[in-house]
């Protein structure tokens, strides 16, 4: 912890490092999300190595994309589009689970979907460490710096170090919503056994998915009998019947899989719930098919 009246930016480079991964993981047990721990301790890490970018890579295994954010000396962050692991130099880390060192971008071929991204935003090297347990494999995060040169060893020690604790944060998460997860199903499960009445099964099955943590809305889709139609099961908007064509839920009962949207791609899509959903500030959806 950072003693009274200190800042981040009163730990300088040659000071305590095991002090600042210290201050590195209690922003990591804090923060509700791996992306807003670093955008805590982003300015302090790059102090200390001498980078001008840090990025966090999750791999999203619905899409089978990486999935970026990062961090830079100015303060300035954002997301990098997500784009096929085999594009990325955090995805050749994340899949091959080695670390990868880039001593300069523009005599990198190798990683069409992100060199240039760097390059746009002046990083002229970059290393990448995967991002895992022993089993499951999370991403990976990457420092960049403004010229062509390889990190120091301890540099690569503290970004080893920081792949290692966000690891662990993520195991600890999918863990926490397991068990949010098995425990609506259980209180589902319960309803759907002892009452078989609509009207009384949706607000409960309804409110139960509302309660995992991660979510914010949860919609029910139920089609008439002739199967053209939809009706809307919610809270927060008021919700009306739908031509099957004009419904989020199309792709998924098309399909009969699972379907996942982007904030960028709902804001495209005509579908009434869609637009609903935007001006409710949602930034992603999963849909998925109810088959007997």
């Amino acid at each position: 912890m950072s003693t009274k009246g200190e800042s981040w930016g009163d730990v300088q480079p040659e000071g305590n490092w095991y002090r600042v991964l210290l201050e590195i993981t209690d922003a990591i047990s804090r923060a509700p999300s791996l992306p807003d721990a670093f955008q805590e301790f982003a300015p302090p890490l790059l102090d200390l190595t001498g980078g001008d970018l840090l990025c966090l890579s999750i791999y999203d295994p619905h899409r089978h994309l990486m999935l970026n954010h990062y961090w830079k000396k100015n303060q300035e962050s954002g997301a990098f589009e997500g784009g096929p692991t085999e594009e990325a130099a955090t995805g050749w880390a994340w899949k091959h689970q080695k670390p990868i060192v880039i001593p300069d971008t523009q005599q990198e071929h190798r990683f069409p979907g992100c060199v240039p991204i760097l390059m746009n935003h002046g990083i002229r090297s970059y290393t990448v460490l995967p991002m895992s347990t022993h089993t499951p494999h999370f991403g990976a995060v990457g420092l960049g710096k403004n010229i062509p040169e390889t990190l120091k060893g301890e540099d690569v020690e503290l970004l080893s170090c920081v792949a290692n604790i966000g690891a662990l944060t993520q195991e600890r998460d999918r863990a926490a919503r397991a068990v949010e997860e098995q425990h609506s199903l259980v209180e589902i499960s319960h309803e759907l056994n002892s009452n078989l009445d609509l009207d009384k099964l949706l607000p409960t099955i309804l409110s139960s998915l509302r309660r995992i943590g991660r979510y914010e809305q949860a919609v029910l889709s139920l089609l008439d009998d002739e199967g053209k139609n939809e009706r809307l099961y919610g809270d927060a908007v008021e919700w009306e019947s739908y031509p099957i064509e004009q419904s989020l839920s199309a792709q998924a009962i098309r399909t009969r899989k699972p379907a996942f949207f982007t904030a960028d791609e709902l804001q495209e899509m005509k579908a009434p719930l869609a637009r609903a959903l935007c001006k409710l500030g949602g930034r992603s959806v999963c849909s998925v098919a109810l088959i007997a």
